[in-house]
């Protein structure tokens, strides 16, 4: 079983980790962004998940969430 399947197994919320949308849509590179996919390695690593697919897999679960956050309507 991957990591973004035992992710989503901990948490089946619909919301995005993040809360708010606008983190997503900054990009990859934003600080943010990046804090919170070494906190994601982190916690897959304590998992067990070896180094590769710990990667693979939040790079996985993050790209989910920038698709899921450029389908939400805008919150105000």
């Amino acid at each position: 079983m991957s990591l973004l399947v035992r992710c989503y197994q901990l948490d089946q919320q619909a919301q995005m980790p993040m809360t708010h949308r606008d983190y997503y849509l900054k990009g990859r590179n934003d600080r943010i962004l990046q804090t919170y996919r070494s906190f994601a390695l982190k916690v897959a690593k304590s998992y067990g998940t070896d180094d590769a697919q710990a990667e693979q897999d939040v790079d996985d679960l993050i790209d989910f969430e920038i698709d899921l956050a450029n389908v939400s309507p805008p919150t105000f």
